[in-house]
Order: C-alpha cells, then sequence, then structure tokens
C-alpha cells in the first residue's frame, strides 16, 4: 500500500496548489518550522481521522518516521488523542 500523501507526492514533483488547499512552496516553510505540524483528515463513517501529512519537526519531536504514518489512523498512532467532533 503506498501510503505517500498526495501533497507528498506532488512536492516530490515540484507541483503547486493541490487539491487539498496546501501550496508547496508554503508546506516548504511548514518543513523548517520547529513546531510539529501534522495534518490528517476525517473520513466519512469512521470515528477516527487519517494522517495524510507530517513535517520533519513532527518526525523528531513525537519520534515518529512519516512513512509509517502516513494512511494510519489517528488513535492508532497517538491513542492518548481525542480528537474533536466535527
Amino acid at each position: 500500500m503506498d501510503t505517500t500523501s498526495g501533497l507528498d507526492k506532488r512536492m516530490a514533483r515540484g507541483e503547486k496548489n493541490g487539491s487539498d488547499g496546501f501550496d508547496v512552496d508554503y508546506w516548504a516553510v511548514i518543513n523548517q518550522m520547529n513546531s510539529a505540524v501534522i495534518v490528517y483528515e476525517k473520513v466519512v463513517g469512521m470515528d477516527d481521522f487519517i494522517i495524510v501529512s507530517v513535517n520533519h519537526a513532527a518526525e523528531k519531536i513525537d519520534a515518529i518516521g512519516r512513512s509509517k504514518v502516513l494512511g494510519k489512523k489517528l488513535k492508532q498512532i497517538f491513542p492518548q488523542v481525542e480528537p474533536p467532533v466535527f
């Protein structure tokens, strides 16, 4: 299963302004931040969220590998986190 997010794939190809609303140049700035950023999305019919991207700081701070968490459920990776209900 390919767990690379659409954003990560577009970044690798040098594309900008993806359908998820992230500009690749904007994401490059986020990757340079010292603060952890984990992007996740709600999946209809699930009581959880799917991780779609993480920045380099999140990998270091939370000791997680991007390739090991992309496409995984948020509660599976961070069981102590209770996502907000939308």
